[in-house]
């Protein structure tokens, strides 16, 4: 009997101790994940890559997804880098971020006050995150949080694509503003630490929705992008263009007149602004443009969404939105028609997205896009069973072909480079 109570009190003190947490075995680059629900149905899932370094600091980047289970939405995909401390205390983990950068890269609640969300995240900045250990192996970690109970798994990764110094950059570029900057053109083979945040943002996200796009994509500093937006003014003239074929087409004579949209032509002098397709349906009679174009102009509302969106519009483009219909059609009307009625007045009063936010944005789109065409030709496995290739594929096309445009001053709107 004492050699069993020995025995087992033996194999519980080794247990307790091989959940001994020490430091040195935090260190270095692992993959973070957690979801969790709420009494309400409220999902929350978290997909980080933590790195924690031997001065005590963390540096975290990922993606933050709320959705209702009930409903079968996702209410919004936020993401950013933040930055903090991190200690081993009584077997716990405490972290405490001094630096979070809220980035809003998706949302289907247009009633969705950003600032909400960045001043809770502001207040919690000083509040330590504590989580106890309750298994670790020497590849996996996991911890409940002491206050609401969540499990969080560390996975330790292996072989990471951005190895330092990419680290190393990011770390000392903090602000992530600066993850913007142009190529540098005259090293080709330089690592970009920048391209690889924002790929790692949409790999989490698509993921997150059931798609797999090409490891090969290029990143944004291989691509052709000059590390700047296209002048607002030229968006505008765009978004003018587009408005004005699909009113043409779409809108009866009393809704719109020809007469007017001839003088919005000529006010505006976006006439050399037009495509060749464009000046085709405006030279030609305004019935038999209706009857030949009527089933494809609502995709030129689609791109119009994405400018509109770089140009402040307040409802946000993501890869899950069913087509344009009625809960954007008056809001993005009443934009385009106060942009038709004094342009340089309404640009005034735009607040356009930061560059980060349109690179990051444009590179979920474009790493759908490559999704999309993978499923076209026949490929399995690369989009959610839902997503119809063509239909909502359309979808993502017209808004990625915005959204690099955009990101591709000088280039026109026709020439603009959608390969995959």
């Amino acid at each position: 009997m004492k050699l069993l109570i020995f025995t087992l009190g033996t194999l519980l003190l080794t247990n307790l101790a091989s959940l001994a947490l020490e430091a040195k075995s935090l260190l270095g680059e692992w993959l973070m994940t957690v979801s969790y629900e709420d009494e309400d149905g409220m999902i929350t899932t978290v997909k980080e890559i933590t790195l924690f370094l031997p001065n005590g600091e963390f540096y975290s980047e990922g993606l933050l997804a709320f959705s209702d289970k009930e409903d079968n939405i996702r209410f919004c995909t936020i993401g950013g880098p933040s930055k903090g401390k991190w200690s081993i205390k009584d077997n716990q983990l405490h972290q405490t971020a001094d630096k979070v950068t809220i980035e809003f890269f998706s949302s289907i609640t247009p009633e969705l006050n950003r600032d909400v969300f960045r001043n809770l995240f502001a207040e919690q900045r000083d509040t330590a995150s504590i989580s106890s250990l309750k298994s670790k192996t020497t590849t996996q970690l996991v911890f409940k949080d002491i206050e609401d109970g969540s499990l969080t798994t560390y996975t330790r990764r292996k072989t990471p694509k951005d190895q330092n110094p990419a680290w190393d950059k990011l770390l000392t570029s903090y602000p992530v503003s600066s993850l913007g900057n142009a190529p540098d053109k005259d090293k080709k083979n330089k690592n970009d630490p920048a391209g690889e945040r924002f790929r790692r943002y949409s790999n989490f996200h698509l993921e997150n929705d059931g798609f797999s796009f090409s490891s090969g994509l290029p990143t944004y500093k291989n691509r052709p992008f000059k590390g700047k937006l296209r002048p607002k003014e030229e968006i505008a003239a765009r978004i003018l263009c587009n408005y004005l074929c699909w009113a043409f087409v779409y809108l009866p004579e009393e809704s719109l007149s020809t007469q007017t949209i001839e003088t919005y032509l000529e006010k505006h002098k976006i006439k050399n602004k037009l495509t060749k397709k464009e000046k085709q349906i405006l030279s030609s009679n305004r019935k038999n443009a209706q009857e030949n174009y009527g089933n494809a102009i609502g995709w030129k509302l689609e791109n119009t969404w994405a400018l509109a969106w770089v140009l402040g519009f307040e409802q946000d483009i993501d890869i899950d939105q069913l087509p344009f219909g009625e809960a954007t059609a008056p809001d993005l009307q009443e934009f385009m028609m106060k942009l038709a009625t004094n342009p340089k007045e309404f640009l005034k009063t735009c607040k356009t997205r930061s560059l980060v936010e349109v690179i990051q944005t444009e590179d979920v789109f474009y790493c759908t896009h490559n999704a999309i065409r993978s499923a076209q030709i026949g490929k399995k496995g690369t989009i959610p069973p839902h997503f119809h290739p063509i239909q909502h594929g359309g979808i993502i096309h017209e808004k990625r072909h915005a959204l690099t445009w955009v990101l591709s001053p000088g280039v026109s709107w026709d020439e603009t480079d959608l390969s995959t």
